[in-house]
This record gives C-alpha cells, structure tokens and sequence, in this order.
C-alpha cells in the first residue's frame, strides 16, 4: 500500500515539475505553468511559435522548428535533449512507423532522438510543447536527505474506531533553471 501511495506522490511530484502552481496546496511551481511557472515570470526563454497542435504528421516540422531555433551553442552542449509529454513523443514514434523505420513500421520501440539529440517524455509536461536545453540547466531540488521530511502510517482504529490507515508525506520541492536564454520553448 505504501508503494502506491509513493507511486502517486511521485507522479504529482512529475505534474509539479512542468505545470506545478505554488498557490495550490500540495504543490510547486513548475517550469511551464501557464503565467506563474518559473519560465514565463523570468521571461528569458527563447519562445518558438509552433504552427499548430501536434500530430503524427506534423511533429516532425514541430521539433525542427524548435531546433532551428536553438543556438550552435546550446546544440553543442553535451547534455542537450527535448523534453515533451509521453503524447507528443508518442506522436513522434507514430511518424517513425508510418514512415517505415527499419523496415519496421508499427513493430518495436523506435529510437527517442532526432538528428541524434534526445526526446525525453516526461510525464505530467503539457501536450504540444517542447523544451529544448542541455540537462543541466534544469534543476529539481528537494529536502528529502534531510531531517524535515517524514513518511508516516497513521492506524486511524484506536483513534476513531475505524479500519482507516492515513499516510502522511511530508517534504520539499522545487524546480529552477540556471540560465533561461538557454531555453527554447516551443508551445502550439
């Protein structure tokens, strides 16, 4: 039981990395969030304007368009990658089918880069956006290895008389990035 509960936990933990609100209980502020994230109150990112609401037939152009925006700079940073939600990569694997790679078309896994640059997933990212950096310029924190965080199983039984248990997790979060004009964020 505890395992699902972290396991729940850590998938809000991945939603509040990308579209956390500071304001709502349980939650940080996240790289994306729509006027509160920490990428749109620095307003330092490269934006790229991408055409349209992604799919298997335009996610290629979507991806390029953010790569041609990217500098030589931030391209020849060893850790460079795109980062994307499970459906925008998803899309990205369909086009890979569709077009037959290896022969393969809709059998196995694909590979997750382009032009040799990663894509990662990333769950609880938003659908039809791209962030394009090197890895090391986005960065979780959190308090976990300290005294401040506390995992606990409450028997509710003695308490109240019933067959509840309650968990309580308790620990500190946060996301940041290092230097935002190394951002390139492509949002349909």
């Amino acid at each position: 039981v505890i395992g699902h509960i972290a396991g729940l936990v850590a998938q809000a933990t991945e939603n509040s990395i990308w579209t956390g609100a500071g304001a709502t209980g349980g939650q940080f502020e996240g790289f994306t969030t729509a006027t509160t994230g920490i990428l749109p109150v620095a307003a330092d990112f490269v934006e790229v304007n991408t055409s349209a609401a992604y799919s298997k037939t335009n996610i290629i152009a979507e991806l390029e368009a953010v790569l041609d925006a990217t500098s030589s700079a931030v391209l020849a940073k060893t850790d460079f990658a795109l980062y994307v939600s499970p459906k925008t990569a998803f899309f990205y694997q369909q086009h890979l089918g569709k077009e037959g790679y290896s022969n393969d078309y809709q059998a196995n896994a694909k590979p997750a880069n382009i032009y040799g640059y990663p894509i990662y997933a990333c769950p609880g990212m938003p659908d039809n956006q791209i962030v394009a950096t090197y890895e090391s310029n986005l960065v979780f924190g959190s308090n976990i290895q300290t005294n401040l965080t506390e995992v606990r199983t409450i028997d509710m039984s003695p308490i109240d008389g019933s067959d509840n248990v309650r968990f309580i997790m308790r620990y500190a979060a946060g996301v940041q990035v290092g230097v935002g004009a190394d951002v390139y964020w492509g949002a349909a």
